[in-house]
């Protein structure tokens, strides 16, 4: 039976996902992700023009996928729990393994895109949403005292921040022993104080 388009360009983007996830997009290239999602050349640029058109189509649904996350938590939830919320389900989902979202936004966000202003565009735009939607609830969180003000607010989501993306990066090296839940409380735990 012969794929279906929709097939065949969700294999290419899910090959790309992958490989992306783990070069990044300086050392990915199309004759990889041609390789690896089984298609042939002709049925790549039936899809993509190039490997920038194809990266910006992953980009795009990664951040749909990262939007529907928060769109997830539910709204009737304390500051807190929307915050405890999301952790785990980006640790859960990254701990899996088979989720490679937060590794790939890592990697093409600390490349330089210098060739692709649209791509680094792109990639600015959802750090400033993704960075904006956890800063969002950490300042519900301290105005309801529920997390420390003592500290800078920036400073909080910096920590954050690198929290998750530190626990991507040593997940990718050896999978991590502790359970979504006590991650996700280990991160809160640290910004009561």
């Amino acid at each position: 039976m012969a794929r279906t388009q929709t097939q065949t360009k969700e294999k290419i983007t899910q090959a790309a996902k992958t490989l992306l996830s783990l070069y990044g997009y300086q050392a990915t290239t199309i004759d990889d992700v041609i390789t690896a999602s089984g298609i042939t050349k002709g049925a790549f640029y039936h899809y993509f023009k190039s490997k920038e058109a194809l990266c910006q189509a992953v980009v795009e649904q990664v951040d749909t996928e990262f939007k529907q996350l928060m769109a997830d938590i539910p709204q009737k939830l304390p500051a807190i729990e929307k915050l405890r919320h999301i952790v785990f389900a980006l640790a859960k989902l990254n701990f899996s393994g088979q989720w490679v979202n937060c590794r790939l936004m890592i990697k093409l966000m600390t490349e330089p895109h210098d060739e692709s202003p649209s791509l680094a565009a792109q990639l600015a735009e959802f750090r400033n949403w993704y960075r904006g939607s956890f800063g969002e609830i950490i300042e519900q969180c301290r105005k309801d005292s529920s997390v420390s003000t003592r500290t800078n607010i920036t400073l909080q989501l910096d920590s954050v921040m690198a929290i998750m993306m530190g626990s991507t990066l040593l997940n990718q090296m050896d999978a991590m022993t502790h359970s979504p839940n006590d991650f996700a409380d280990q991160v809160l735990k640290l910004l009561k104080y």
